[in-house]
């Protein structure tokens, strides 16, 4: 039975909040998945109608039990699926039968076995029917707002604001049970599995739309479409915060590389600069996105504010000042107004600079006075609260009064912080009150500067820069007919004019005379190049020679580079060699694009020449046709200040360079036949910039 594709379900609500749900593979064995998840069902609270079937039929726990699906006379929007893999199919015609939109399928034996046939023909029947398929291979769904656990987790959940969505089974079931322990609770939890149908795109989308969502927490080995992915992230990171472990990080396949472009975008380092990009924080292990979950869920965003720091220990108050530093968290700097405000509150050897250091002496009182005076201070939006254990602190009156405080930090929308050295006996006050507990310093700045990152705007539109796209594609499909996947010199020459991109006056020769004649065109000082499909990195190779400034140095320097180019690899077919006028002075960049197999064109720029591998001064970007994206791109490297011109030195035309990333991202986007494309060096001086060296692969 086929469905109009028009029935297909676009949006997931009833996934989330199903009217009626069948469990097939129901048991009444207490040991078997399919009892598991009905029970989570049931003592959940979900208050749907549910059905579950096995062929035995009879009662299961206080539930008639029907033989098919087909028997079920009422609507149901959601089939958990729990039985053989062998089976799956034929239940699956049930659900097409019964027009069920959703489909679960628990049951594992597919492609994550090599069973892939089977995965597919499920995939292509369910895309038929209507069907929208969750899994294979998964743990389930919970929906904190219909009281849903269709998963076979211990029947313990903590509601709250924080939606997650996991492609592994056991650590999302692990996942669930912490988020009891933890400060934060579930609104909604989704198991990925193998991904035949829905993926991490779909419910990105969605739980960005959830309000009962405040924080999403992903999972993943891999996505499905890149492209996809990041839209949909830079829209939902830009309201919600997103947090994400990617595992499976690899840098294999970087040496094969063509280019430096190719290598340097790896596939770990262009998943964590789009992940930037997007504006979602990349998290390396769970304790620190537990630590972020908690900090946010308690009071949302970090406000964007200068920060005051109340401690009673000189020393813990200097790790704090230095941390600060560190993470780039200011501090809130008008010493003369904390004097007036806060004076009153500190011992005459204490400390009324930031941090305010009430001392040793304090007890749980004199922090209770100068917190709430804190809380009622228009000026101060973020207090970081700092306790080292001493003799006469009485720990649980302290935590009696910080959780108090605390209450009336997140009513007044700041932010409220405490860490406690030394104090771990009254750390289960805060973990059953919901409060983060912090014990590292280091760890709270840490914290505050990712929640506090400014958010992405996203663009609308791309806009590519206008070039003679059809003259270049011309260009391009003759070199892809002679089967070449790289372009001569004369070819990049004629490339680079018809980008309007500056190059020094060059020939191509394919023997030494016409090479000579060339270089008198030209006038010395030139430089020589090798010119074979086979070397692509030519300096490597020895097939660059500079500064060759008579033609005595010329003969010599044009038999160096055979010899240099023989030895570098003796079955390359050498077609010529490039001669170039001589370029000096300016500064060397590399910049490039690609286009990635699965997050589509991306955009780099940074420090160039032979040192790129060296210094690694890159900046990585999804290509949007937004210049301004571009300019950022430079303001992040590390030689931003001798771009911008260092100890008087005149600053560098980078606007141009920039105009140069931006028309190379607009040919790998807009050509069907270049995967890469590079300029390394681009000479950037005060007034303009030169390509000395290009290449493009087909």
């Amino acid at each position: 039975m086929k469905f109009q594709e028009s029935t297909l379900p676009k949006d997931l609500y009833y996934l989330f909040n199903p009217r009626g749900l069948a469990v097939v593979g129901a048991s009444s064995d207490p040991s078997k998945i399919g009892h598991t998840i009905l029970k989570n069902i049931i003592e959940g609270g979900y208050s749907g109608n549910i059905y579950p079937v096995n062929p035995k039929k009879g009662i299961i726990l206080g539930k008639k039990v029907f033989a098919r699906l087909t028997e079920v006379n009422s609507q149901i929007d959601v089939c958990v699926i729990s039985v053989p893999a062998l089976v799956v199919f034929d239940v699956l015609k049930d659900c097409a039968i019964k027009k069920i939109p959703f489909v679960l399928i628990i049951s594992s034996g597919f492609s994550e076995i090599g069973n892939k046939e089977e995965e597919e023909k499920i995939k292509n029947f369910a895309k038929e029917s209507g069907i929208r398929l969750l899994g294979p291979n998964i743990f389930g769904i919970f929906s904190a707002k219909s009281y849903l656990n269709a998963t076979f987790s211990g029947s313990c959940v903590s509601r709250g604001s924080v939606a997650m969505i996991s492609q592994s089974g056991a650590l999302g079931l692990s996942l669930m049970a912490k988020s009891v322990s933890e400060s934060f609770g579930l609104s909604a939890m989704v198991s990925l599995g193998n991904k035949a149908d829905l993926d991490e795109s779909d419910f990105l989308e969605y739980f960005g739309k959830d309000k009962t969502a405040k924080e999403i927490f992903i999972y993943i080995e891999g996505v499905t479409d890149g492209e996809r992915f990041f839209r949909t992230l830079s829209k939902v990171a830009g309201k919600k915060l997103v947090l994400i472990i990617k595992s499976g990080s690899s840098v294999r396949g970087a040496a094969a590389a063509f280019s430096h472009t190719g290598s340097l975008a790896g596939e770990d380092i262009v998943f964590d600069s789009l992940i930037s990009q997007a504006g979602a924080i990349r998290v390396t292990d769970l304790n620190q996105a537990f630590s972020l979950l908690n900090l946010h869920s308690l009071a949302g965003d970090v406000k964007k504010s200068e920060t005051l720091i109340v401690t009673n220990g000189g020393g813990v108050g200097v790790l704090a000042s230095d941390s600060a530093e560190k993470f780039n968290v200011p501090l809130f700097s008008d010493l003369n107004y904390l004097k007036n405000k806060y004076g009153a509150f500190i011992p005459s050897f204490g400390s009324v600079k930031n941090p305010i250091d009430i001392t040793g002496q304090a007890l749980a009182e004199d922090y209770l006075k100068i917190l709430e005076a804190s809380l009622k201070d228009p000026k101060i939006k973020i207090l970081v609260c700092l306790c080292c254990q001493t003799a006469i602190l009485d720990n649980r009156k302290l935590s009696k009064y910080l959780l108090r405080v605390a209450s009336k930090f997140k009513k007044a929308r700041k932010n409220f912080i405490f860490c406690f050295i030394g104090a771990r006996d009254i750390e289960s006050h805060f973990r059953n009150q919901k409060y983060p507990f912090y014990q590292s310093v280091e760890s709270v700045f840490s914290d505050i500067s990712k929640l506090n990152k400014e958010k992405n705007l996203v663009s609308k539109s791309k806009v590519l820069a206008k070039l003679p796209y059809k003259e270049i594609n011309n260009l391009l499909e003759n070199v892809a007919m002679e089967k070449r996947n790289t372009l001569y010199s004369f070819e990049l020459a004629e490339l680079l004019d018809k980008l309007s991109i500056n190059r020094p006056k060059s020939f191509f020769s394919e023997e030494y005379k016409d090479a000579l004649n060339s270089a008198k065109k030209i006038g010395f000082p030139v430089v020589l190049k090798i010119v074979s499909k086979n070397i692509i990195h030519k300096t490597e190779a020895g097939g660059v020679k500079l500064d060759i400034k008579n033609e005595l140095e010329f003969k010599k320097s044009f038999n160096r580079l055979m010899q240099d180019a023989g030895r570098y690899d003796s079955h390359a077919i050498i077609e010529g060699v490039d001669v170039s006028e001589m370029v000096s002075g300016g500064f060397e960049l590399i910049v490039g694009a690609k286009k990635d197999p699965i997050f589509g064109t991306l955009i780099t720029c940074g420090m160039g020449g032979k040192y790129v591998d060296i210094f690694k001064d890159i900046s990585l970007r999804h290509f949007d046709g937004v210049k301004e994206t571009i300019f950022q791109m430079f303001n992040e490297l590390k030689i931003r200040p001798i771009l911008r011109g260092f100890r008087g030195e005149s600053s560098m035309d980078i606007p141009s360079a920039v105009e140069v990333v931006y028309k190379l991202g607009s040919l790998v986007d807009k050509s069907d036949l270049v995967k890469e494309i590079e300029i390394n060096p681009l000479i950037i001086e005060k007034d303009k910039v030169i390509a000395l060296d290009f290449r493009v692969i087909l």
